[in-house]
């Protein structure tokens, strides 16, 4: 049952504080009796309290009185009970004074449930919020891949280019490595695993500490059930005492007393009980262990997620470097084919390879292109849009064929 208001609790969007009902009033080193709730709540100066119907409250004050004959109560009540004549002092109680001066340290028996449900139930969210939120999440995982993809296109390009280029130069190339030492070079010649470690079997069996609790000198016989994980205790002559506070405490030795057949004689305690072992190992750990461990995996989670962006943020960086360098190789190697272009061309006397070599490096939209060998002298024609043009190529033919005007026409 309280599993369940636990759950249902934890679907609320608010600051859940659920305690003994005595709680609301309880004063240190005060007795203090407080009507609240059609209930009168009692909470004693050593810290223990219960909560009273009306029709058991004088019953229950006699009570109180035989075990502490010195009580006597602040009475937070605004009607007039008769039962509560007997105490003087009177005061008035506001639930806010509870909500004012709550201490943190006060126990809470209400426990966080740690799912997405519950964590998105706190954060309250809208649809459109979370929509956005799934979004942000999106991009932010997906954009660096998608960058990556880019790059790799870019650097697809640019290695396809600088292997056309030295195709072009030699039809005999096959691979291209070092573009840049390629190309110098190019132009120099024309001029087991570990095994893994077998890990020991859990046993339901490996806490033993119940057994060592009751000590030694007082289990008769010890029957154990390995297939049902039971076991049956023969005691003798134990002390009621150490046998009372084992029970108490049997919860923290993966042990739950399933039945007891037992006996008390001058304050020992013969007989047989029935236990049952269990290994719940999460179960069975206090607040504290299971917060560490909470603690622990969500350090492992940030690890990972860390791990994920710290390697697409160096593969991204990666790629980003590794287009530089084709974009760079390119570049390079393209200009040294252009100088050896320049070189092999300027060599030629051939007007068809002086013609293509002009019609393949001019930008400019020139017409009537023709070249010819004249009395031992190169003459090329061409048609453009303007004047100002005709100089510009006229200019960019001879720097490319380092020859110098001999007449313009």
């Amino acid at each position: 049952m309280c599993e369940e208001l636990n759950t249902m609790l934890n679907t609320l969007n608010c600051k859940i504080l659920v305690l003994p009902d005595y709680f609301l009033n309880r004063q240190f080193g005060k007795d203090t009796i407080t009507e609240f709730n059609n209930k009168f709540l009692f909470s004693f100066k050593n810290g223990t309290g219960s909560s009273i119907e009306h029709d058991s409250l004088n019953q229950y004050i006699e009570t109180v009185k035989i075990n502490y004959p010195d009580f006597d109560p602040i009475i937070y009540c605004d009607s007039d009970v008769k039962d509560l004549k007997t105490f003087k002092i009177r005061k008035k109680f506001n639930i806010s004074d509870f909500v004012k001066n709550k201490n943190d340290k006060e126990p809470n028996l209400f426990k966080f449930e740690v799912s997405i449900k519950n964590i998105f139930n706190k954060l309250n969210f809208t649809r459109m919020e979370l929509y956005l939120c799934t979004f942000l999440i999106f991009c932010s995982l997906s954009l660096p891949y998608l960058f990556v993809s880019q790059n790799n296109k870019q650097i697809s390009i640019y290695e396809s280019e600088t292997f056309n280029i030295f195709k072009a130069i030699d039809k005999n190339t096959n691979r291209v490595v070092t573009p840049k030492i390629q190309i110098d070079q190019l132009i120099n010649q024309i001029s087991l695993t570990p095994l893994a470690e077998i890990d020991n079997p859990i046993s339901n069996f490996s806490n033993l500490n119940f057994l060592v609790s009751l000590g030694e000198n007082y289990l008769k016989s010890v029957d154990i059930d390995f297939n049902s994980n039971e076991a049956v205790l023969s005691l003798e002559g134990l002390p009621e005492i150490q046998y009372r506070l084992i029970k108490n405490t049997v919860g923290s030795l993966n042990v739950e007393i399933i039945s007891e057949n037992v006996a008390s004689n001058e304050n020992l305690i013969s007989g047989e009980i029935k236990i049952g072992f269990y290994n719940d190992f999460l179960n069975n750990l206090n607040n504290r262990e299971r917060n560490l461990i909470m603690a622990a995996l969500l350090m492992v989670v940030t690890l990972i997620l860390f791990f994920i962006v710290s390697n697409t943020i160096q593969s991204l960086n990666f790629s980003s470097k590794k287009l530089d360098k084709a974009k760079s190789d390119y570049e390079y190697v393209a200009l040294k084919a252009q100088q050896l272009s320049n070189l092999l061309i300027n060599q030629s006397n051939d007007p068809a390879e002086i013609e293509s070599f002009i019609e393949n490096s001019i930008d400019s939209d020139i017409k009537n292109l023709e070249v010819a060998n004249i009395d031992q002298y190169l003459k090329i024609s061409f048609e453009t849009k303007n004047l100002q043009e005709s100089f510009s190529v006229s200019d960019k033919i001879a720097f490319m064929l380092e020859k110098d005007f001999s007449k313009v026409t």
